[in-house]
C-alpha cells in the first residue's frame, strides 16, 4: 500500500523583508512538506538567516504571510511559535553560560511544554543530551564546553521544547570534517525523529547528503529549488556562487 501524502507543515507567501532602501528577502515562496529536510544555500549576503528569522519569528516581514499547519503566524512572537512547535538554533551558540548543560536543556524541556515540567527533569535532559553526543558532559558548564559541545547543546536544547520543525543555521560552521561527519549523524538522528528540517550550512557536502530539497538564495531572491544532484550542478547555482551570476536590482549586501 503506498504511503499517504505528506501535508505542508509551513508555507511561505510572497516573503519580503526590507530595512529601508535594502532588500534582504524579496518575494519568497517555499511549501515545506512535513517530515522533508530542505537545505537552504546561497553565498553570503544571500538572505538565507533572515528567512530563518522570519519563520521562527524574530524578524518580522515587510510583505507576505507565514502559514503553519494552515495558519497564519505572521505576526506571532518568537515564543508562541516555539511553543506551537518551531525551534531553531543560531550561528553563534547561545548557551546559558554559567547552568550546566543538562539544566540547559531543563529550561528548553519547561519552556516548550511547561504544564509537564514544573521541576527538574534531569533524567530526561540527560535523554536529549544521549541523542546529541553529550551525556558526559551533563554536569559541565556552558561556557566551558568547546563550540562543538555548544552546537550540539543548542540542537538538544531545541529538541527538548518539542518541536515539529526544527531550523539549523551553521550547525556545523568551524568544526573539522571529523565533526562535521558527526553532525551528519545527528541529523539522521533527527530524521529518525520524523522531525522536519530546514538546514542552513556552507558545508555542502553535508547539505547534499543529508536534504531531500535544496532551495538556493542569492541577493534576496529565490533562484531555484529542485533536487540537490541537479541544482548543485546548474549553471546559475554555480554563477551565484562565484559571483557571475546575471545583474539583479539592489539586494542586500
Amino acid at each position: 500500500m503506498a504511503e499517504p501524502a505528506r501535508q505542508d507543515i509551513l508555507d511561505l507567501r510572497h516573503i519580503e523583508v526590507a530595512v529601508g532602501t535594502q532588500r534582504l528577502l524579496a518575494d519568497i515562496n517555499l511549501r515545506v512538506q512535513s517530515q522533508e529536510i530542505i537545505g537552504i544555500i546561497g553565498p553570503n549576503g544571500a538572505g538565507k538567516t533572515t528567512l530563518m528569522g522570519v519563520i521562527a519569528g524574530q524578524v518580522r516581514p515587510s510583505r507576505g504571510a507565514v502559514f503553519y499547519q494552515g495558519q497564519d503566524i505572521t505576526h506571532w512572537p518568537p515564543h508562541k511559535r516555539c511553543r506551537a512547535g518551531i525551534a531553531r538554533t543560531f550561528q553563534i551558540p547561545r548557551p546559558f553560560p554559567e547552568m550546566t548543560a543538562w539544566e540547559n536543556i531543563a529550561i528548553g524541556l519547561r519552556f516548550g511544554r511547561p504544564e509537564q515540567h514544573n521541576g527538574s527533569s534531569r533524567d530526561e535532559a540527560i535523554a536529549f543530551l544521549e541523542l546529541v553526543g553529550l551525556p558526559h558532559k551533563a554536569d559541565t558548564l556552558g561556557q566551558d564546553l568547546t563550540l562543538s559541545e555548544q552546537r550540539r547543546l543548542e540542537v538538544a536544547r531545541a529538541l527538548a521544547t518539542g518541536p515539529q520543525i526544527l531550523l539549523l543555521d551553521e550547525v556545523a560552521a568551524g568544526l573539522s570534517p571529523k565533526m562535521v561527519r558527526q553532525v551528519v549523524k545527528l541529523i539522521e538522528k533527527l530524521r529518525q525523529q520524523r522531525l522536519t528540517l530546514l538546514i542552513i550550512d556552507h558545508f555542502l557536502n553535508l547539505t547534499l547528503e543529508v536534504s531531500d530539497r535544496l532551495v538556493v538564495l542569492d541577493r534576496g531572491e529565490k533562484i531555484m529549488e529542485g533536487q540537490p544532484q541537479e541544482i548543485i550542478c546548474h549553471p546559475e547555482v554555480i554563477g551565484a556562487y562565484l559571483g557571475t551570476r546575471r545583474a539583479a536590482p539592489p539586494g542586500p549586501g
